[in-house]
């Protein structure tokens, strides 16, 4: 949701903070990184939530700092998973690798209907 709010005209990172900006901002941190990963990734890639954790904590110490917040951790990894599986399982069910999509170009006559191939990763960016 934060990420749908983030425009081009914003300059800078987001600022993510909690009371000690440690335990809930890097679990939220770590959350964020998870969903790009899994959208960029191919499933059979490895994401290694304990080595980015010690990498943030080379940046500021405690990241993520109870265990139920690591726990909480491997259960989103596991719920991404399971959607892109399921994501692209529909689209292997349907012999969907491209989806058209129509658009208006207004260089061309706007009663004319112009199409956009759109890619699975694409649909993936808005699924997940």
């Amino acid at each position: 949701m934060v990420r749908g709010h983030m425009t081009t005209d914003i300059k800078g990172p987001a600022v993510i903070h909690c009371s000690a900006g440690v335990g809930r901002t890097g679990t939220y941190i770590t959350v964020d990184y998870l969903i790009q990963c899994v959208r960029d990734m191919a499933l059979d890639e490895e994401v290694d939530i304990f080595a980015w954790v010690l990498q943030m904590r080379n940046y500021r110490t405690n990241m993520v700092q109870a265990m139920n917040q690591y726990s909480f951790l491997h259960d989103v990894l596991k719920v991404l998973v399971e959607k892109k599986e399921h994501l692209m399982q529909e689209n292997e069910d349907d012999g969907l690798l491209y989806m058209n999509q129509t658009y208006e170009n207004k260089a061309f006559d706007e009663s004319e209907d112009l199409y956009e191939n759109t890619k699975l990763s694409d649909q993936l960016s808005t699924e997940l």
